[in-house]
C-alpha cells in the first residue's frame, strides 16, 4: 500500500496515497521534528500515548487524482495495468517476494492477471489526463471486477472488490488495527461487516482532510499543546506536488457520481462527504 509513516514524540501520522500526505509530512517534520519510516506499511507499533492521525480526501477527487497520476506514468497501479503479460507476472512475483506469507494463492493470481489482460486499453485511457471520456472508462474498469487482482494489492482486500471501491479498501486496510485485520479480514463478506469492522478497529484519533489541511492540522497542533502553530502560519507553506489539472467535478456525470457514491459509501458516510454537482 502506498503510504508513509511519520513518527514523533507526540504523534504517528499514516499517509494514504493521493491525500496530500507528502505536504502534511513536510509540515509535521518542520514543526515537530520526527522521522519518516518505511514507505509501504501500516501501524506496526504501539502508539505509546501518541496521537495517531491520517489523511482523507473526497472520494470523487481521489479517483481523479489517481487517474491523473497514472497518466504521468507514475504509480504501481499504472505500471501493472500497462505492463505486458511478462512484465505483469514479474511485477506480481516481486510483490510476492516482499510479502511471501500473504501470497499462498500466487500461481492462480498470476494466471488470472495474465490471461486476457488488454494492455492496449490501459495505455489508451492513460494517454491524456484531460480526457474526461477516458477517465470514465478507467473508473468503470478500476472499480469493476476485471482487474481486482491487480489493484487490490493485499490478497485479502481482493475479497472486498464486489462491494467496495479501491479507495475504501485501501483506507480500511491502512487505518485499521493490524492484528484485527489479519485475523478477521477473510471473514468480511459484505458492506455491513466491513463498516462494523472499520468503526470498531480504526486506529485513527484524528483525520486531516486534503481539502482543509492547514485548518485541520492547526487543530491537531493545538491538541498537542502547540497553539502557536496556527492555520494562517501553515497556509504560508505552498502545497507540495500541487496538481494543475482542471476541477475534479468536470470528470463526472450523473452515472459515475452514483457509481463512486455506491462503491465508497463507507468513506462518504464516515467523513460526511457529499456528491459533487453534475457539470457535464
Amino acid at each position: 500500500m502506498a503510504c508513509q509513516m511519520f513518527i514523533s514524540d507526540q504523534i504517528i501520522y499514516l499517509h494514504l496515497q493521493k491525500t496530500g500526505g507528502t505536504h502534511v509530512t513536510e509540515l509535521l517534520t518542520k514543526y515537530l521534528g520526527g522521522t519518516i519510516t518505511h514507505k509501504h506499511g501500516r501501524l506496526d507499533c504501539a502508539p505509546a500515548g501518541r496521537t495517531v492521525i491520517g489523511s482523507i480526501r473526497n472520494p470523487w477527487d481521489w479517483y481523479v487524482s489517481l487517474f491523473a497520476y497514472g497518466c504521468m506514468g507514475e504509480g504501481a497501479i499504472e505500471g501493472r495495468l500497462t505492463a505486458g503479460r511478462g512484465g505483469l507476472a514479474l511485477a506480481t512475483l516481486r510483490r510476492a517476494a516482499r510479502r511471501p506469507a500473504s501470497w499462498s494463492g500466487l500461481p492462480t493470481i498470476v494466471a488470472r492477471q495474465t490471461v486476457g489482460h488488454d494492455t492496449r486499453f490501459w495505455r489508451r485511457v492513460y494517454a491524456d489526463a484531460s480526457d474526461i471520456g477516458a477517465f470514465r472508462e478507467w473508473l468503470y474498469a478500476i472499480l469493476g471486477t476485471r482487474v481486482q487482482n491487480m489493484v487490490f494489492e493485499d490478497p485479502r482486500t481482493m475479497r472486498l472488490h464486489r462491494f467496495v471501491g479501491l479507495y475504501t479498501a485501501r483506507a480500511v486496510y491502512l487505518y485499521s488495527d493490524r492484528d484485527a485485520w489479519d485475523a478477521k479480514a477473510k471473514k468480511i463478506s459484505n458492506f455491513s461487516d466491513l463498516a462494523d469492522f472499520y468503526r470498531a478497529q480504526t486506529v485513527l484519533d484524528r483525520t486531516i482532510r486534503t481539502e482543509s489541511i492547514a485548518g485541520d492540522l492547526a487543530v491537531v497542533m493545538a491538541g498537542l499543546g502547540r497553539p502557536e502553530i496556527t492555520e494562517t502560519m501553515l497556509k504560508q507553506h505552498g502545497k507540495t506536488n500541487a496538481s494543475k489539472r482542471t476541477s475534479f467535478e468536470r470528470y463526472y456525470n450523473a452515472e459515475t457520481i452514483a457509481f463512486v457514491a455506491d462503491r465508497d459509501r463507507l468513506i462518504i458516510d464516515s467523513f460526511g462527504y457529499t456528491a459533487p454537482l453534475v457539470i457535464s
